[in-house]
């Protein structure tokens, strides 16, 4: 019982972000673990009747169970089939079967492929009568060992425990070679020992690519240092309870990234959906009106919004609120290289409205497809970044808008051009309306045209308007006469 209350006074004051048994809550769960096996030792020799010692442990370990169960359901992708654990390693199952196909790459990558033979080497540990006092070590192998197996996270526990059982393991094969191979023979003990390593670890050795293909894109380390280097710093980065001037918009998988490297607040992390906030960016991606990502943005103090190229998240956003992907996709069964079966999206009209595409494939500017289909502009985002890549980051911020008004004809159609110039990007923005019946129009443009002018053309007639900062920032008014 000594280690716990070695651990305790580090757990008793620690705070649990996604739950008190969460892999960050290792003392705490070792504290339980440990004191369900003091208990167990306990009935042991207490309880005389073996009937009566089985049917107590029997109601003790449900109890357990019982108990601990809900404080880490949230963890089991197995269990939960949550749509966030799904797409983060360390919430999966060491082995796990995805469309059709089991998968061994975690456990391989972690582990080796000597993995598989841990609980026969327990069960050869829990039969071999010269090994003493080695009740708690197994109890903790077992427990430990099948949380590691629902949940990849876990490793950080089982790791000490596998490779005890596998230096086990070693001894005991070097000892049964021993006595089998004659004198001339027992040079082969080493190279048949090194050997069983290599083929059994060979799969961690080149674990280094996937460390590196996990670390964030050149592009992507490139935006975010932008953001650092050419935005407003905010006040009480280190006080993260205090509230900051403004936060940055982004899909969850980007927020520690913004917070460490970029160093601006983020409005979601990737703590996952038990940390204040993470549905917000799901809902501002799928908002298909520009007033329902507008009051996001404000009613979070968002100023800017970073997108990457990756519909796939439009996919998780939905499943995230518990919305039927088919809404936005259609979706098909499909194979890839390698012959694996996968489910392949295509967009749909509705995708074409979400707010995320509008800005992410369309810029935020109108878009007119096929005569039929008219995509509105965004006109309270302008964007200030985008990468030099075939699918390009994004980096929008959020302004009040230039309002331009003017009067021509009466139920006349009008349109605003204005030209960006945005590092390795050149576009028009551009928005359409219809006069009211006195001929009076109004356009919101967040663009500056501080060198080439925007221009509104109405039945022919043309008119120049230039638009400096303090207009876009402050929402000023400007007048057009044609």
């Amino acid at each position: 019982m000594l280690p716990i209350f070695m651990i305790l006074p580090f757990s008793l004051g620690s705070q649990y972000i996604g739950g008190s048994f969460a892999y960050r809550g290792l003392s705490l769960l070792h504290i339980v673990l440990l004191g369900g096996m003091g208990l167990l030792i306990f009935l042991k020799y207490h309880i005389a009747n073996r009937k009566i010692l089985y049917a107590v442990s029997g109601i003790v370990m449900v109890l357990f169970i019982a108990f601990i169960f809900p404080r880490v359901k949230e963890a089991f992708n197995v269990v939960t089939k949550n749509p966030w654990t799904e797409t983060i390693v360390g919430y999966q199952s060491l082995i796990s079967v995805m469309e059709g196909y089991i998968k061994t790459a975690t456990v391989n990558e972690l582990f080796g492929r000597l993995y598989f033979l841990w609980p026969l080497v327990t069960i050869l540990l829990a039969r071999d009568k010269r090994v003493k006092q080695k009740s708690l070590f197994i109890y903790l192998v077992i427990v430990i060992g099948i949380f590691n197996f629902l949940v990849t996270q876990y490793s950080i526990w089982f790791a000490p425990f596998y490779a005890l059982l596998f230096g086990y393991l070693l001894y005991f094969i070097y000892n049964f070679l021993r006595e089998r191979l004659s004198g001339q023979l027992t040079f082969l003990i080493v190279p048949i020992i090194g050997i069983i390593l290599f083929v059994g670890f060979q799969p961690v050795f080149v674990r280094y690519r996937f460390t590196f293909e996990n670390m964030p894109r050149f592009s992507e380390f490139e935006a975010y240092l932008w953001l650092r280097d050419s935005t407003e710093a905010t006040s009480h980065f280190a006080e993260p309870t205090k509230k900051p001037e403004y936060g940055v918009m982004s899909f969850y998988k980007h927020g520690h990234m913004i917070i460490y490297l970029s160093q601006r607040p983020a409005i979601a992390n990737n703590f996952g959906k038990d940390a204040p906030n993470f549905d917000v960016p799901n809902k501002f991606m799928l908002s298909e009106t520009e007033e329902a990502a507008n009051k996001i943005l404000s009613d979070y103090n968002a100023r800017y919004i970073y997108l990457d190229h990756n519909l796939y998240e439009l996919y998780l956003a939905a499943k995230f609120l518990n919305l039927d992907p088919r809404y936005y996709f259609e979706m098909y069964s499909t194979e890839t290289d390698e012959g694996r079966p996968t489910t392949a999206l295509t967009l749909k009209l509705q995708t074409l409205n979400t707010v995320y595409y509008r800005l992410i494939r369309f810029n935020g500017c109108r878009v007119y497809i096929d005569d039929t289909i008219y995509i509105q502009p965004m006109r309270h985002a302008r964007l200030v970044y985008v990468s030099p890549t075939e699918l390009p980051i994004k980096i929008f911020e959020f302004v009040k808008g230039v309002k331009i008004t003017g009067r021509t004809k009466a139920q006349q159609a009008v349109h605003l051009f204005a030209p960006v110039d945005c590092r390795h990007l050149s576009f028009v923005w551009a928005d359409s309306l219809m006069s009211d019946r006195s001929g009076n129009f109004t356009f919101i443009c967040p663009y500056t045209t501080d060198r080439i002018p925007a221009f509104v053309v109405s039945a022919g007639d043309t008119a120049n308007v230039f638009i400096s900062e303090d207009n876009v920032l402050h929402g000023d008014t400007l007048n057009v006469y044609f």
